[in-house]
């Protein structure tokens, strides 16, 4: 006891302490925040200071202890690595010399082959394990369970769905969204198409919005999501946004700067590339971003890529573009949303390009010179 006394009492080094001071930078969002305090916790080097320091920031809010505990699960949860079993149970389950015990085993079987984070993540998994224990701030077992809401729409229709805090989703046609609300949490997963939120404000609970690396987050705010084949599109009609690249496991770690991160403001868009990239945001008509909502599909010099994935959410039968230079044309155009079919003469005939038909759709081909 007294040689573990003699080790909290030591001074932290140089590192330890740049470590704990950008653990303390408040502009992160807490999802970041909780992804350092878990690297910090188990990284078998931690000081009194520093675990006081995370006790105060775990009991700051609610949002913090819902960030650690997904960040901490997803060390947790992981079953293999590299080659490298870890398994475990929630917390409640486990005492603390359970846990002392199998990251001493685990530490006895690891190899010096694993990446250096692996390593330092996996190293002291009881640390937290047992700091959560005993400061009696968090148990999964007290948390309220999130539940799973899909809405969809279907071909050619436009949704309006009432969300449970009351805010408003917009379904663009053949879209898909899966909402997860509870006291603590609102969240929505764009699995496909669009919609326009116009969000609650709860400064409580930030709204976010998930479309594959993309996360858009919000208090209360009036904004446009989209998927699209080159990626996603986020347009800002009232008030503002952050959008942040999601940690995907490879690649470059979320930064502060762009691309990886940027905030909108009503009036600017911006895209996101397949790999989370955040492009330079740009400002953009409302009226013809937001035509589709009244059913009505307005095109401004788009690229006829866009176009034809925008048309295909109002067809049965599908069109698909036979080259990149032809998706890359330039289209502007204004018709009812049912009215597809008459774009694609009007194209043929004005253009220099076919529309085939197929046994799996049409397909548009370049006019043969």
């Amino acid at each position: 006891m007294m040689h573990a006394a003699k080790k909290a009492s030591r001074p932290m080094g140089k590192d330890k302490r740049v470590l704990l001071n950008l653990l303390r930078q408040r502009n992160d969002s807490p999802e970041d925040q909780a992804a350092g305090w878990v690297a910090y916790l188990y990284s078998g080097e931690t000081t009194e200071e520093g675990r006081s320091g995370f006790s105060r920031w775990l009991g700051e809010a609610e949002v913090h202890v819902h960030a650690y505990r997904h960040a901490d699960l997803i060390w947790r949860n992981l079953s293999l690595i590299e080659g490298e079993k870890w398994t475990t149970r929630p917390i409640r389950n486990k005492s603390v010399g359970h846990w002392n015990s199998a990251v001493r085993k685990w530490k006895k079987r690891r190899t010096d082959a694993w990446p250096t984070r692996c390593r330092v993540l996996a190293a002291a998994g009881a640390i937290a394990a047992t700091l959560l224990l005993m400061v009696g701030i968090w148990r999964m077992d007290t948390i309220p369970p999130v539940e799973r809401q899909l809405y969809a729409s279907v071909i050619g229709q436009v949704k309006i769905v009432i969300l449970p805090d009351g805010s408003q989703a917009t379904l663009r046609p053949e879209s898909t969204i899966v909402a997860q609300f509870s006291k603590n949490l609102r969240r929505i997963e764009l699995t496909k198409g669009g919609a326009y939120f116009e969000v609650v404000h709860d400064a409580r609970r930030p709204f976010f919005v998930r479309a594959a690396l993309t996360q858009v987050r919000v208090v209360g705010t009036h904004f446009d999501v989209t998927r699209w084949r080159e990626g996603v599109a986020i347009s800002v009609t009232h008030g503002i946004v952050n959008v942040e690249r999601l940690p995907s496991g490879v690649g470059k770690p979320v930064g502060r700067e762009s691309p990886w991160q940027v905030r909108l403001a009503a009036g600017q868009q911006a895209f996101t590339k397949p790999d989370g990239r955040i492009g330079v945001p740009s400002h953009f008509d409302p009226l013809t971003e937001s035509s589709w909502q009244t059913g009505r599909l307005n095109f401004r010099d788009t690229p006829l890529n866009r176009v034809v994935q925008e048309i295909n959410r109002y067809r049965e039968v599908k069109v698909r573009i036979d080259g990149e230079a032809l998706g890359e044309m330039r289209v502007t155009a204004s018709m009812d949303g049912q009215e597809t079919s008459k774009l694609l003469s009007a194209l043929e005939a004005t253009r220099p390009l076919t529309v085939e038909h197929s046994p799996n759709g049409l397909v548009l081909h370049p006019e043969a010179r």
